[in-house]
């Protein structure tokens, strides 16, 4: 079965929206997984094993679609940007910047 195109459209518009930080992803127990929020509707999530996924769930929680980034290559772009956001990556470094200089 062939890969729909508009997952690839839509991971492309995760990113940007992600970016923008119009998109807000929020660490989970799990150290490589992440999740987000749309309009209260739906649930993102991205998680990192060997591969990279990103299901997508309805608000009854059932399972629209999973697809990997051995399907979509530019999930691993996605999934460093949401990490990045989620974890506080920059504020942490920064942070921890101010305090070496203190020290």
């Amino acid at each position: 079965m062939d890969q729909d195109p508009r997952y690839k459209e839509l991971v492309e518009n995760l990113t940007q929206k992600t970016k923008t930080g119009k998109l807000k992803w929020e660490p989970t127990v799990s150290d490589n997984t992440f999740v987000a929020s749309i309009f209260g509707e739906y649930s993102l999530t991205l998680e990192a094993d060997n591969y990279i996924y990103l299901t997508l769930r309805d608000a009854y929680d059932r399972e629209i679609f999973r697809v990997g980034n051995h399907q979509i290559i530019e999930l691993t772009e996605l999934f460093e940007i949401a990490r990045e956001q989620a974890l506080k990556v920059n504020e942490t470094v920064d942070k921890l910047l101010e305090k070496l200089k203190v020290m």
